[in-house]
């Protein structure tokens, strides 16, 4: 199978930037519409109207669109997160979990059909796996510090703590876009998340 490439041509110039934000936009619109299988190049650059030349002198395959929109989601959750555990003044342990948890089921909600072909169908290539664990591990770091705050705290314990809830608040917020519950609706979902993972952590602070 042939490896996915990177990105052929890197936009520098203004008028290339905006091409290719073109490009992911009509190629987010195509696969929420046709989903993943059932798109191809031809589709996205008849939905953007870019020559299918132009389009391949920005990405080799669909592959690397969509692995492009995963790279642009990333950002966003980076950017999110980063602000959550950045304010100024006193900020709760609660109330920065609860951040936490709206700000990634918000933006996953925003796109659920687009946001369950990235968990499901996207290619996992290692430089975007890299890319993801990198943020993975900037968010943890920014919650561990927090933590850190707390009196009477055990260092290795914070870094284990951390590491559980990230991938727990990662991964269920996921499962409940691409899955929602009929018996909860997203205040009772938040609420609860929002009580378990406290509840857990808070147990660092003494």
């Amino acid at each position: 199978m042939k490896k996915e490439k990177e990105r052929r041509r890197v936009p520098g110039q203004e008028r290339s930037r905006y091409t290719v934000d073109q490009i992911l936009a009509g190629a987010a619109l195509v696969f929420e519409e046709l989903g993943y299988a059932k798109t191809t190049t031809n589709h996205i650059a008849h939905r953007v109207g870019v020559s299918i030349g132009t389009l391949y002198q920005y990405f080799d395959n669909k592959d690397a669109i969509l692995s492009a929109l995963m790279e642009q989601h990333f950002r966003e959750v980076q950017v999110l997160l980063s602000s959550v555990h950045r304010r100024d003044g006193e900020i709760s342990l609660n109330d920065t979990i609860h951040s936490m948890v709206t700000g990634l089921l918000d933006l996953h909600m925003k796109r659920p059909v687009l946001h369950q072909i990235m968990v499901s169908e996207a290619p996992r290539h290692p430089g975007l796996m890299a890319k993801m664990h990198e943020i993975e591990d900037e968010i943890s770091d920014s919650l561990a510090a927090f933590l850190l705050g707390c009196s009477d705290l055990d260092p290795a314990h914070v870094e284990h703590a951390v590491y559980l809830v990230v991938h727990v608040a990662e991964g269920i917020t996921h499962e409940f876009v691409i899955h929602p519950p009929g018996h909860m609706d997203r205040e009772l979902f938040i609420k609860e998340v929002t009580s378990m993972l406290t509840g857990y952590l808070s147990g660092a602070c003494h």
